[in-house]
């Protein structure tokens, strides 16, 4: 990332993750059976994301400045299926993917991925992309852009 906007020490705390989820209680009004939990949960605004645990890696946080060093990055599967995302590559000037998960003993952070710059269905070497960390309920925690190098072309085939 080229442009980083970011750094609160009291991160850590910020991203910190319930001992209750949220809407869990208004879940339990609404669903009596397992095969209502999924209708549920997307009317609450709370849809499951399809995440691919076997690409999960161990990351460094400790650029970001916010107290919070070591975590665990969990893609979220690029599919159409429901719960995937669409490739970053094939993001729309201006569009946004939820692209993964940072978890850590303290919380958690999504990562999300915004075109900013590009004309061509595919992106391409030069084009600029933005990312952002946000807490579960959408709090900035970073935002950082990069301009995009593509270094194996015949990787970018659909």
């Amino acid at each position: 990332m080229s442009e980083q906007n970011g750094g609160n020490p009291n991160g850590a705390k910020v991203i910190s993750i319930e001992t209750t989820p949220p809407k869990l209680e208004q879940l339990k009004e609404m669903v009596n059976k397992p095969s209502e939990i999924d209708a549920a949960t997307i009317e609450l605004g709370i849809p499951p994301f399809l995440l691919n645990l076997n690409l999960a890696v161990a990351t460094d946080l400790s650029f970001l400045n916010i107290g919070l060093n070591k975590a665990v990055y969990v893609p979220r599967q690029v599919t159409d299926r429901e719960g995937g995302r669409k490739s970053q590559y094939n993001l729309c000037k201006g569009e946004t993917t939820q692209a993964g998960v940072y978890l850590a003993e303290s919380g958690m952070m999504l990562r999300f991925v915004t075109r900013v710059t590009g004309d061509t269905k595919n992106a391409k070497t030069g084009d600029i992309f933005m990312e952002q960390y946000r807490t579960r309920d959408g709090r900035l925690i970073f935002e950082g852009t990069g301009v995009l190098k593509i270094t194996d072309e015949t990787s970018m085939t659909i």
